[in-house]
């Protein structure tokens, strides 16, 4: 059983049809835009998906590898050279820059502001 932190559904159920706590990804610049629903090229209408489960036309659970970045999305240069919309989880939208030096934030807590080697001095100071 793997239980959702957005929606407290069970990732793992049949039944899960959409993940009600992913209606609009919120992005480290303050801005937000709605997610973009699971919708693949192939299989049938009962198809769900292979890493969150939830069914076509529903919103992944967040950090789903099959959610697509909807800012990527509206950027048709990216949509053409990937093919398709690139994975929100790896296309570098969601990442936080260390307000100390600038290094990536490896956190899924967006009020997270240091990296670890800059937390780390802090601590010790």
């Amino acid at each position: 059983m793997a239980i959702c932190n957005f929606c407290n559904q069970d990732m793992s159920a049949e039944g899960t049809i959409t993940c009600t706590g992913n209606a609009e990804v919120k992005f480290p610049d303050g801005s937000k835009l709605q997610s973009l629903p699971y919708n693949p090229n192939y299989g049938d209408e009962n198809q769900t998906c292979h890493d969150c489960n939830i069914k076509r036309g529903g919103n992944h659970h967040p950090g789903c590898d099959m959610e697509g970045c909807p800012k990527c999305a509206l950027d048709s240069d990216v949509v053409q050279l990937w093919k398709g919309v690139p994975q929100l989880i790896s296309c570098g939208h969601l990442d936080i820059e260390c307000t100390e030096c600038g290094d990536v934030v490896e956190s899924d807590n967006p009020d997270m502001k240091l990296c670890e080697t800059c937390a780390l001095e802090a601590e010790n100071e």
